[in-house]
């Protein structure tokens, strides 16, 4: 009797604030070296596919385990999991999907105008043509590894850590994490105003599966845009360019209001029905995904 009580109030504790801020620096530690990785190695192709999925990982989906079931116990009552009506899943993808538009656009305002007050030479030269073979494993990757693992511990860890200081503070706080893992650059704010639109329709919807589902569409937009040879269309402020965004965004505008204004499901997901894990399954979950990792990566699984 006293073990079960026991067990269930270390379930019940509070998330520390001190962990939270750990595992963001270890994230943000990863991302480093994973920009280094790059820097140094300058992987192409498969292997830079691999890497990406590698570094998604470590770098988010091993602090959100941590921080969800390790470090301050069973905390998955952080993760919101109401399930998803139909109108909010119609509108949440054309709103990540949109998202394209309105983002392109603020990360190119920055750059025109440094290019035309003071000069500053336009970066960015034109990417090759993509490997057509790479579509699928980048696929994976980008729409659906990516938004899971960041989503989990952005929105699902980190915005439920520090919602006791306020929802609004804990939202923009996690945005701007968000945003600065990704990079600080003439995308920086339009990224962090797009984690604070993740954070704000978890909030609403009271589903994780919201800002999973935003997060996917819009990276599969950019990886169409990309592989179809349209990304021409998203960059730069020519008149057809600003015009097709311009629209875009407007639109993006209304599927975000249809999302935001939709009828949700009462009904709640659960994780599982049985035992929480222990540690040491954990631990053992742990060590087999990093093993799976550095197997791919040493025999080119999957290359």
């Amino acid at each position: 009797m006293s073990g079960g009580r026991k067990l269930q109030g270390r379930a019940r504790r509070r998330v520390s604030t001190r962990t939270a801020l750990l595992l963001c620096v270890l994230s943000m530690a990863g991302v480093t070296l994973l920009g280094l990785a790059y820097a140094t190695w300058s992987p192409s192709g498969a292997p830079r596919v691999l890497l990406g999925a590698a570094g998604t990982l470590l770098c988010f989906a091993l602090p959100a385990g941590l921080g969800l079931l390790v470090l301050d116990g069973d905390q998955t009552r952080l993760l919101r999991l109401r399930t998803l009506s139909a109108p909010h899943i119609l509108y949440l993808s054309l709103t990540g999907a949109l998202a394209i538009c309105p983002i392109s656009l603020l990360g190119d305002i920055p750059t025109a105008l440094a290019h035309s007050l003071f000069g500053v030479a336009e970066t960015g030269a034109r990417s090759a043509a993509p490997d057509m073979a790479l579509f699928l494993p980048m696929l994976l990757q980008s729409a659906l590894l990516a938004p899971v693992c960041e989503e989990l511990f952005f929105r699902g860890y980190l915005l439920g850590a520090m919602e006791r200081y306020g929802q609004r503070r804990a939202v923009i706080a996690a945005a701007l994490l968000f945003a600065a893992v990704h990079g600080v650059d003439a995308l920086f704010v339009p990224r962090a105003l797009f984690g604070v639109l993740l954070g704000a329709l978890m909030l609403r919807t009271g589903s994780i599966l919201a800002p999973v589902l935003v997060h996917g569409c819009y990276n599969l937009a950019v990886l169409l845009a990309s592989f179809t040879g349209l990304g021409g269309l998203f960059s730069g402020l020519t008149l057809v360019s600003c015009a097709l965004r311009l629209l875009g965004s407007a639109a993006f505008v209304v599927a975000a209001r249809r999302a935001w204004d939709a009828h949700g499901a009462r009904v709640r997901m659960r994780l599982s029905d049985g035992a929480p894990l222990t540690r040491r399954q954990i631990a053992l979950l742990v060590c087999a995904l990093l093993a799976l990792i550095v197997s791919q990566v040493l025999t080119g699984v999957g290359r």
